[in-house]
């Protein structure tokens, strides 16, 4: 198809406002123009090729089934210093080893991960569902049928990841996990191994995780 100009500068103007990748259903239905989800790549293409040619320092990366604005890996230390003044939520070592844990092993249960980091992981994992980056995938068919974890999309949109195929090695993972300094985790910089993907803020979380978490813990204890 021939790209219209217009339909390239309104696309442009939506990924770059939006504060979630969008899916091209969805920058369809915003757009309208008769624009289908098949046509949406070539769009995305023939941005990403103009931003190329003019040497700009931003490309379009398709990330969590939708599209989103990222700035290229060689201006990561200036993005560095941005997010000292504009810090996000806090992620802490014990979180980031947690979400690890899940990501790696998903789906796994609240006791296998204690057992992995040998320590409670409650309020971690509360934590993690109120970040919406984790949530329940069913129960486990054993005594007691405890929660089952996995991560969400949100947890792809965070670290930059298009899919969990992406994830890199768990031996580089925690290589890169036990160089980085308490300020960095501070700084929302759990990424840092992959530095030219971004953090994202969709909501993906499930509904009341935080009861259904407390629920557990009662359950665990009852049978205690």
């Amino acid at each position: 198809m021939s790209v219209d100009q217009e339909l390239m500068r309104l696309i442009e103007a939506l990924l770059m406002v939006a504060d979630h990748p969008m899916s091209p259903k969805e920058l369809c239905e915003v757009v309208g123009m008769d624009l289908k989800p098949s046509d949406v790549p070539t769009v995305i293409d023939e941005l990403n090729r103009i931003y190329e040619e003019t040497n700009r320092s931003f490309r379009i990366r398709k990330i969590a089934n939708g599209y989103r604005i990222f700035v290229l890996s060689e201006f990561s230390s200036w993005i560095r210093k941005l997010y000292s003044i504009y810090r996000q939520e806090r992620l802490s070592r014990a979180a980031l080893e947690t979400l690890a844990i899940i990501a790696y092993r998903q789906p796994i249960t609240k006791v296998e991960i204690e057992q992995i980091r040998g320590v409670a992981c409650d309020g971690v994992i509360k934590g993690l569902f109120e970040k919406g980056l984790i949530k329940i995938e069913g129960r486990k068919e054993v005594p007691g049928r405890p929660f089952l974890y996995a991560t969400t999309e949100q947890f792809l949109d965070y670290f930059g990841l298009g899919s969990l195929d992406e994830l890199p090695k768990l031996e580089e993972f925690e290589h890169v996990l036990g160089e980085l300094t308490q300020e960095e985790v501070d700084l929302g910089l759990g990424e840092v191994a992959r530095p030219d993907r971004g953090p994202g803020s969709e909501d993906s979380r499930p509904s009341e995780p935080q009861g259904q978490v407390e629920s557990e813990d009662r359950a665990g204890k009852a049978q205690e």
